[in-house]
């Protein structure tokens, strides 16, 4: 009865993953992020304030992604640091929706309203 109740288990599981895929594998993580391009040609820091403080690295001429949260009620601040510590840039944003911050060579800053990924440069 038991070898019978595993059989049918496995049969439906393996039915499951020919027509849907392995659940959590198959999902495209990255498009529940916040992307943040680096367009300066050195790395910069992230620091991610309004919660838990994260910080993320992003190298030059790259981007980043940070992970959405699952609520908008709150903003969070994002400050953008060169590696001797300065700030270069900062933005605050509930980082609920799929955006891109794009930091510009120059030093210039704007928030996209798509989610870009991978850098296009």
């Amino acid at each position: 009865m038991l070898i019978t109740v595993v059989v049918v288990v496995c049969a439906c599981a393996a039915g499951w993953v020919r027509q849907f895929g392995v659940p959590l594998l198959d999902r495209d993580y990255s498009a529940e992020t916040f992307v943040v391009e680096n367009h300066l040609e050195s790395k910069l820091t992230v620091e991610v304030t309004g919660g838990v403080p994260i910080t993320h690295s992003v190298s030059a001429t790259s981007s980043a992604l940070i992970p959405l949260r699952s609520s908008c009620e709150r903003l969070m601040r994002l400050v953008a640091r060169d590696p001797a510590g300065r700030e270069i840039a900062s933005l605050d944003d509930p980082l609920c929706e799929p955006r891109t911050w794009v930091i510009e060579a120059d030093g210039s800053t704007q928030l996209l309203r798509e989610r870009r990924w991978p850098y296009p440069g």
